[in-house]
C-alpha cells in the first residue's frame, strides 16, 4: 500500500484515491472469529482493532448488521490511515490537489455508496500524526537540501 501510494501520488500525480470496502467481506467476518487462521491473522489485526474500539456499538447489533457496520468502520479507519502516510501529507504540504475517498460497494445490489468521509487537506490530520516538512522544522544542515518536491537530497 505504501509503495503503491508513493507511485500513484509522486509519479502518476493521481488526484483521487478510493478506499473501497464491500459487503460480505470474508476478511472482516473472519476477524470476528476467535480462532487461529494462520498467516492471514496478521492482516486481520487492524480490523480487530476497529472492532475493539467500537465494541460497545457493535455488540448491540444483530450479527449481519454488525458485520456491515464493521465493514464501514474499517473503511473509515483505512481512510484515516491513508492520510497519515508521509507521501499524502507531503503532497498536501506542497499544494497538490489530492482527495482520499471512503466508499462502500454493496455486492447484493451492485451499488457503490460514498461514506462521506473524503479527506482533502492537511487540516484533516490529527496533530500527533502531522509530519512537519521543510527546513524550519528539520533545521539547517550542510549535509542536505530540499528539492522541488520537498524531498531531502543528501550530498
Amino acid at each position: 500500500c505504501i509503495r503503491d501510494s508513493h507511485y500513484a501520488i509522486d509519479l502518476l500525480d493521481v488526484k483521487h484515491i478510493i478506499i473501497m470496502g464491500h459487503s460480505g467481506c470474508a476478511g472482516v467476518i473472519t476477524s470476528t472469529i476467535l480462532s487461529y487462521h494462520g498467516v492471514i491473522d496478521n492482516y486481520l489485526f487492524p480490523v480487530k482493532k476497529v472492532y475493539h474500539e467500537n465494541e460497545a456499538e457493535l455488540s448491540k447489533l444483530p450479527k449481519e448488521a454488525m458485520y456491515r457496520r464493521l465493514q464501514e468502520l474499517n473503511v473509515r479507519e483505512q481512510v484515516s490511515n491513508c492520510i497519515r502516510l508521509p507521501v499524502v501529507q507531503k503532497a498536501w504540504n506542497i499544494g497538490k490537489e489530492l482527495f482520499i475517498h471512503g466508499w462502500f460497494f454493496e455486492m447484493e445490489t451492485g451499488k457503490v455508496m460514498d461514506l462521506n468521509i473524503t479527506k482533502s487537506r492537511k487540516e484533516d490530520i490529527d496533530e500527533i500524526y502531522d509530519f512537519r516538512f521543510g527546513p524550519e522544522i528539520l533545521g539547517a544542515s550542510p549535509s542536505w537540501k530540499l528539492n522541488k518536491r520537498n524531498s531531502i537530497l543528501y550530498h
